[in-house]
Parts: C-alpha cells; structure tokens; sequence
C-alpha cells in the first residue's frame, strides 16, 4: 500500500489547524492533538501514528495531489491547503475532482461541487490548485479539466474559465480590484476580472 500524503495546514481563527491528508481532512489543536477528523475510513497499521512511528498507511487509490478517478469514494481532502474563510467556513478539494465546503463549527458538509474529467485522459479527476476564498465567501479553485471554477458561498456556479491545459498545482491570487491570477498547464497566466 502506498503512504496517506499530507499538505500544508490552515489555520482557523479558532487556532485550530486543519491538515489535508487525502483521503482525510485532520483538525489539529494547537498542541498536536486531534480534535476531530472526516472523511472516509481508512486501513492502518497498528503500528504506525504520531512521531517518532511512521505514518499510516492509506489507500493506494489516493497517491498524488490532484488526481484521482471518478469514484465517489467519499473523501474529504486532498493534500492542496484549504481556504478558511473568518467565520469558519473551510474549503477544500480532493483528487475526486470535487470543491467541498464545510461548517468547521457544526462539522458538516454545507455542500460539494463537482468538476469534469480531464478531456485529455478521461479517467482522471481533481482539483490541484490551492482553493482561495474572496470577501463574499466565492471560492476560486482550478481543475484538471482545464478550467478555473468560482463557486460563491451557497455551491453555485458563478462562472468558469478554459484554458487550454490543466490548472497548475499552484495557488491562484486576487487582487485588490477582484481579479483573479492563475496559470495553466497551457504555458499561460491568465488574469480574469469581474
């Protein structure tokens, strides 16, 4: 079995850190504590667990960042840091091509928003890009189906850019003026306004 791979942590306003852990997403207080965890169950080994033991070990079916097949196999994460909006809304995407958002205060799912098949390898799904988040609670994220995707904070679709190659595995900006930067696998930065 291949290793559960870990992303960089988000921090909440509540001091909390939320660690991407695909298939999981682990909420860390600060201390090193889990306070809880989502997502789905996975095998380990008894021995394994925090340091100095090796981690456990996951499913092979979650191996790299951004891509995965299209099974709903329930995931929660992937390894991309997630977005943490002020009030405790965390969004997240997983190697199932899905935009996930999640009340951190009530622990559940507010809604989940899916992306297309890479059209160049139509088996494979994802999310790659780090997700960001604007004022309004809008989520920018970018998938391996060679769009950038802006979700607002209720799961709709506010809109969708093509390129031509999938969204580098790199976190797209905002600027000031609510512009949006971000790259393609296509060799270009792309600057979209509203």
């Amino acid at each position: 079995t291949k290793q559960t791979r870990v992303g960089s942590p988000a921090v909440g306003a509540d001091g909390k850190l939320y660690v991407p852990a695909a298939p999981k997403l682990f909420v860390l207080t600060r201390d090193g504590k889990v306070s809880w965890s989502k997502g789905p169950n996975v095998s380990s080994s008894s021995a394994c667990g925090q340091p100095p033991l090796p981690p456990c070990q996951g499913p092979t079916s979650n191996t790299n960042s951004g891509v995965g097949t299209s099974t709903d196999k329930g995931d929660m994460s992937g390894i991309i840091t997630p977005a943490i909006m002020p009030d405790g809304t965390l969004f997240v995407g997983t190697s199932e091509g899905k935009i996930i958002a999640l009340n951190t205060k009530t622990k559940t799912v507010l809604w989940k928003y899916s992306t297309k098949a890479d059209p160049d390898k139509t088996s494979n799904y994802g999310t790659p890009s780090f997700p960001v988040v604007d004022k309004n609670g809008t989520v920018y994220i970018g998938s391996v189906d060679h769009a950038m995707y802006a979700v607002n904070k209720k799961g709709k679709l506010v809109w969708k850019y093509k390129t031509g190659g999938g969204i580098s595995e790199a976190a797209p900006a905002l600027g000031s003026d609510g512009t949006l930067y971000f790259t393609s696998d296509d060799g270009y930065l792309y600057a979209v306004g509203k």
